[in-house]
């Protein structure tokens, strides 16, 4: 008899059930045999990655529980949506077979059809972000935004599609068509409403005109110029709108309608008391400002009020008041704006009762208050929440501070003055009786030393709160990451004693278990790994984690890097890390322009490729030119070279230079080796072939056969720098120190041969309220050796200019042939001090001296240090320091007395 369908059913799941059975059981059933291959089905892991995430390698036994742990951290990189793990028998040992389906995450967006909006235009009305998981309804939404963006720029019909398609990886990369149909032309402007204006005159102002396509983005700033034309004649609440319908006699016409009300003229009359006529018009451009800024008319008179009060409270007028009285007429609205500035008022005298605990010239320091100074109220109200800060802080936690009411009187010459009081009432003072330290690890002493805190000591509970964090931190980076520190305060044996007992668990000492990185989609883990610098079972601080964060940072390839602890709220003495990382685009364009006093304008342009290989390594082509300089180069970074924390950089450059006394054409290889052996200091070594042509040589600057014609040039170069600057562009405190020793023999292929000393010296101090000194000091000794007889003239010091001495033209400072051309010299000492402070918002000024000389150790010129010093502006831009410099020459060269100034400009700080 023929099975019925239904029994044919259940007979095939019959036959599958020992099979899952099997696939079930079959992991316990192996146990300890040995592992002889470990095979994937489906999506792939990188041979890099198994011996990290996978704990079960073949040639060991089966361990169920490390198998289990290999699937978690599988699961835990975020790439993978199901992970099956099977085992069958093969002779004496164990297949495993891990069966992987990766999720479908987005690799890339890319568009096609697109030929009048950019690429880069269109992906940023997108929000699909990179190792999305996709869904269609996120495609179809974001087509949508796609669609909408051309419409909104005036595309009549419009259509967005999207594929998907798969890249090597198996991620998915997006590809939205676009048929982007006929675009709309404004064929007409209309004006409806009060606009008081001629369409004329609306013409001039918009740039929708008729005949120009039509694009939301340039109506709506249409829309902006109206409203901004309107509230500069003072019609301050105007009302601007815009609709667009077809034309129907014109064929991808569209008619825009401008729809405006300017409102009511607003008229203001400002009337102010003693004032001079200087501030009064301030005033008036102040409050117009603010009146044209805002939006509604009330909150436009409460901004003008405000800005005009604060700035007459700040300069000392307490009692400055601001009336409004509106009127209205058929034409019209009348604002009268009433300004009552006061008298100026300054103080006469500090004085501060009740004080016992510190001295009444300590207390106005710290109050900030100074005689003949004007009357801040303000300035008294910060001055008293300093005072007691400072008492709470000495264990004064009743304390009370008041002022006494402040009277007007008049001075013998004739201003108002007024004589500020200060009452203290200090309480008791509460101080630290018994100090007990509970730890079952570490000395309690040691706890004393990292807290500072002592019997006797004033208490005030965020100091004990500051001792406990500190207490922490210290634990943690000693790998006590889940440590624990209790407070407890019994009963006082006496008043404004407080005895403290702090109980301190260290917990385990956390060792590091296995990385587990996801995010990356170019960069491989190798590198990764590589650059986190970290080794399994170390012992773990959030030292080490912030720092291995920052040496990701460094290899230029990642927008973010995140790394938690795998279930960081439960302690354990083995803690796995997860790291995520987000990639920056590999390729990047660059383009910079600028103007320097000596350079003129000057302008570069960059290609570079930031993960050659998926190993973070770049390659850079660059071209800079300038009224000095043309440069070629082809730049390649390689970080971590030879799996070591070793930069290796290689270059090829063509060059042409034009000094005042020579000029040179040098095609250039270097090789660049540079370990950072600690946070602030770096070693380098490296190796530098010039194959150098020099040519327009000043015939006193010649002094050996190699100063002209063709001359090649290698040299190795070592040199030690130690950086503690806060900031790169714009230091504030810290040292720059580089010490750089060059040498040239014809053993590496030179035919020029030197030994170049350089050392420079970069200081910074911060003296407070935005005012800085810095300093600098350069030494440099040049001398020939072997078959050269003179240094060659492009290896020679040279100073003068915006980076040296600023009195002087660029290489001007130092010996100079019968022409008055600079020849350099070989040795040479510079020293630089300047002054940065604040002027006003983003602008600062410099006052600077700088001295130097250039000279030959052996005849010609000797040493004869010459001086300078100026004033210069900076302005903060969002490139870096502009700077702006005036030199004068203190004593100038006697054979050159007529030049005793110089301009300069550049971007960056002189040192």
């Amino acid at each position: 008899m023929k099975p019925s369908f239904a029994t044919t059913f259940i007979l095939c799941l019959l036959s599958l059930v020992p099979s899952l059975s099997h696939a079930q059981t079959s992991l316990a059933a192996f146990t300890g045999r040995e592992v002889v291959e470990v095979r994937f089905k489906g999506a792939d892991i990188p041979s890099s990655e198994r011996g990290d995430l996978l704990p079960q390698r073949e040639g060991q036994g089966l361990a169920p529980g490390a198998v289990r742990d290999g699937i978690r951290n599988l699961y835990r990189t975020g790439r993978f949506k199901r992970v099956n793990v099977f085992a069958r028998e093969s002779g004496s040992g164990v297949i495993l077979l891990y069966e992987i389906t990766g999720r479908q995450y987005l690799s890339r967006v890319l568009f096609e059809g697109n030929l009048s909006i950019r690429d880069g235009e269109l992906l940023s009305r997108t929000d699909l972000s990179p190792s999305e998981e996709l869904s269609e309804e996120r495609l179809f939404e974001n087509a949508r935004k796609v669609l909408d963006y051309y419409v909104r720029r005036g595309f009549l019909d419009p259509e967005v599609t999207f594929r998907v398609e798969s890249d090597a990886m198996n991620r998915q990369v997006v590809v939205f068509q676009v048929r982007e149909g006929p675009v709309g032309f404004v064929s007409d402007v209309l004006l409806e409403g009060n606009p008081g204006m001629s369409r004329v005159k609306l013409l001039s102002v918009i740039a929708s005109m008729p005949g120009e396509r039509l694009d939301e983005r340039t109506l709506r700033r249409d829309v902006e110029k109206i409203t901004g034309f309107y509230k500069d004649g003072f019609f301050l609440t105007p009302t601007v709108k815009y609709s667009v319908g077809p034309d129907p006699g014109m064929d991808g016409g569209m008619i825009v309608t401008f729809f405006l009300e300017r409102g009511p003229f607003y008229r203001l009359e400002i009337f102010t008391t003693g004032l001079d006529s200087r501030e009064a018009d301030r005033v008036r451009k102040r409050v117009e400002r603010a009146l044209r800024k805002v939006t509604g008319i009330r909150e436009a008179m409460e901004s003008a009020e405000k800005q005009v009060v604060s700035r007459f409270h700040g300069m000392g007028y307490p009692f400055a008041a601001v009336t409004w009285e509106e009127s209205q007429s058929p034409s019209e609205t009348l604002i009268n704006m009433t300004l009552d500035a006061g008298d100026r008022v300054f103080i006469e005298s500090i004085r501060v009762g009740g004080i016992q605990g510190i001295t009444e010239d300590q207390a106005r320091d710290l109050l900030g208050l100074q005689p003949d100074s004007p009357f801040i109220r303000a300035n008294l109200e910060t001055g008293v929440r300093n005072l007691e800060e400072f008492y709470y802080r000495k264990g004064f936690l009743t304390a009370g501070i008041s002022v006494e009411p402040l009277e007007l009187q008049p001075s013998g010459d004739g201003r108002q003055v007024v004589n500020v009081g200060v009452a203290v009432r200090e309480g008791g003072q509460s101080l630290i009786g018994n100090l007990e330290i509970r730890s079952d690890l570490w000395d309690p002493t040691k706890y004393l030393e990292i807290t500072g805190l002592r019997g006797g000591d004033p208490y005030f509970p965020e100091a004990v709160q500051e001792a406990r964090e500190d207490i922490l931190t210290w634990l943690s980076s000693m790998g006590h990451l889940y440590a624990n520190v209790a407070i407890s305060e019994p009963e006082r044996r006496e008043e404004n004693v407080v005895d403290l007992f702090l109980s301190i668990e260290e917990g385990p000492l956390v060792k590091l278990g296995r990385i587990i990185i996801t995010g990356n989609e170019n960069v491989k883990s190798e590198i990764i790994r590589l650059a986190l610098d970290l080794d399994e079972g170390e012992v773990l601080t959030l030292e080490k984690i912030l720092k291995a964060q920052e040496r990701l940072y460094d290899l230029g390839v990642m927008n973010s890097v995140e790394a938690e602890l795998v279930n960081p709220g439960e302690p354990a003495e083995r803690k796995d890390l997860i790291v995520t990382v987000s990639e920056r685009h590999r390729y990047v364009v660059g383009f910079k322009v600028g103007y320097g006093s000596e350079d003129k304008f000057r302008g570069e342009a960059a290609v570079t490729h930031r993960n050659v290989g998926g190993k973070a390594r770049s390659l850079t082509l660059r071209g800079k030119k300038s009224t000095i300089e043309s440069r070629t180069s082809l730049l390649y970074r390689h970080p971590w070279f030879s799996s070591r924390p070793i930069d290796f950089s290689a270059s090829l450059s063509d060059v042409v230079e034009e000094r005042e006394s020579y000029s040179r054409d040098a095609y250039a290889a270097s090789l660049d080796f540079t370990r950072k052996m600690s946070e602030r200091t770096e070693v380098g070594l490296g190796y530098v072939f010039e194959g150098l042509r020099l040519f327009d040589v000043s015939p006193g600057a010649r002094l050996s056969p190699d100063d002209e014609g063709k001359t090649d040039v290698a040299a190795m170069i070592w040199e030690i720098i130690y950086d503690s600057r806060d900031d790169i562009l714009d230091p504030w405190s810290g040292l720059l120190a580089d010490f750089r020793l060059e040498a040239a023999s014809r053993g590496l292929g030179s035919a020029a041969e030197y030994l170049k000393y350089e050392l420079a010296s970069h200081r910074y101090f911060f003296l407070g309220k935005g005012t800085v000194l810095a300093g600098l000091l350069r030494l440099g000794f040049a001398t020939p050796y072997g078959q050269s007889e003179e240094v060659i003239i492009s290896k020679r010091f040279f100073l003068g200019g915006q980076n040296s001495v600023r009195g002087y033209a660029l290489d001007g400072l130092g010996p100079k042939d019968a022409e008055g051309d600079p020849i350099g010299g070989d040795l040479m000492v510079n020293g630089n001090v300047e002054i940065r402070f604040p002027l006003v918002r983003t602008f600062g000024g410099v006052c600077f001296l700088d001295s130097g000389s250039v000279w030959f150790r052996r005849g010609g010129e000797g040493f004869h240090l010459r001086s300078s010093m100026g004033a210069g502006l900076r302005w903060s831009s969002p490139i870096g320091p502009l700077s702006l410099d005036y030199g004068y020459k203190l004593n100038p060269d006697p054979e050159d007395p007529d030049d005793r100034y110089r301009w300069h400009l550049s971007i960056g700080h002189a040192f």
